[in-house]
């Protein structure tokens, strides 16, 4: 199943384990894909089982209260933009699940690669402008095809947005980040691959 956010505009892909755990090696449990539909991007996922064990403490289907029931089965999806929150429909019927989201929706506007040029090295910009309010732009270079994270930090550690999280090509990328869900303050963002990472410090003022 598929659902469409308009602002920002997102696609939520609802991946059923009958689909995706057919070949050796596939994730076991279904999954609903965050997409950008602009560069269709994997922007974030939710993970069903990790979260049904949080509420259940088991993968076990636990049909007392029907909440595990979409562990290994996800058919649909839709949004609530108010919320911002997610329904799931499982396969088998036994629960509609709603989600609530933890602030990743109105933190992300956008992911574009804006050359394709293999940088000599990578390298995490500092963001501009800086200070802001409420969106700034930040720009890296991945010089090596993998897996790379973005991800925001406040100034006690916690993780308040993850921006990307996926396997990318060589080249230089832009992300734009809203951050009009936080308060004013300094914050860090993080680039991490499997052989760099680096911090740098923004400051958001309302």
């Amino acid at each position: 199943g598929l659902a469409y956010l308009n602002n920002p505009p997102l696609v939520f892909a609802a991946v059923d384990t009958f689909i995706n755990g057919a070949s050796a090696g596939a994730y076991e449990y279904a999954r609903i894909y965050l997409i950008d539909p602009v560069t269709a991007a994997n922007l974030d996922t939710i993970d069903i089982a990790e979260w049904n064990f949080a509420i259940t403490g088991s993968y076990s289907t636990g049909s007392n209260n029907g909440r595990a029931g979409g562990f290994g089965s996800v058919t649909d999806v839709d949004v609530e933009p108010s919320g911002p929150a997610i329904y799931t429909q499982t396969y088998y019927g036994w629960a509609v699940e709603k989600w609530l989201f933890d602030g990743d929706l109105s933190t992300l506007l956008r992911i574009e690669q804006i050359s394709s040029a293999i940088p000599t090295e990578f390298n995490l910009k500092q963001n501009y402008p800086n200070p802001f309010n409420p969106t700034t732009t930040i720009e890296f270079d991945v010089q090596k095809a993998g897996q790379v994270t973005l991800e925001i930090y406040n100034l006690q550690g916690q993780k308040v947005a993850a921006l990307l999280n996926e396997r990318m090509n060589p080249g230089t990328y832009q992300a734009v980040f809203d951050g009009r869900s936080l308060p004013s303050g300094v914050y860090f963002y993080q680039l991490r691959t499997e052989t760099f990472t680096s911090v740098k410090k923004m400051i958001l003022t309302k």
